[in-house]
């Protein structure tokens, strides 16, 4: 059996969240807080992803934590004849100056958002289910 090293070159391991929800949204410790946490478990980045508010800013920027611009959109009108209310999806990035195109705390609309977020209703095959 061959193995092989996952990375070869030791550098540095990253350590960092991709979900988390803040005050903004439906957690309950606000975000400056949710920061210090993270950074006091050693993690190297965060991204905040409370639901459908975009977010770019490090609300504790002594923590020097690298805040990864992002959301949780989630949209609640799918249609239930197939089962499913509504669905979540993590989005991050890209920054604001990189074609984003939502402000700080911009809510973003369900259903289709600037051409980024959408939903497709009637998928191939549903209708077995």
């Amino acid at each position: 059996m061959l193995r092989q090293q996952a990375f070869v070159d030791a550098k540095k391991m990253l350590k960092g969240g991709l979900h988390c929800h803040t005050t903004r949204s439906d957690g309950k410790v606000e975000p400056a807080d949710v920061i210090r946490l993270h950074k006091a478990h050693d993690y190297d980045f965060l991204a905040i992803t409370d639901h459908r508010r975009y977010n770019y800013e490090n609300f504790a920027p002594e923590t020097d934590i690298t805040i990864i611009p992002g959301m949780e959109y989630n949209n609640n009108s799918m249609p239930f004849e197939y089962g499913a209310r509504q669905f979540h999806t993590v989005c991050i990035g890209p920054a604001k100056e990189d074609g984003n195109g939502y402000d700080q705390d911009e809510i973003v609309p369900p259903g289709n958002a600037k051409d980024q977020f959408g939903y497709q209703e009637y998928l191939e095959g549903t209708s077995k289910y």
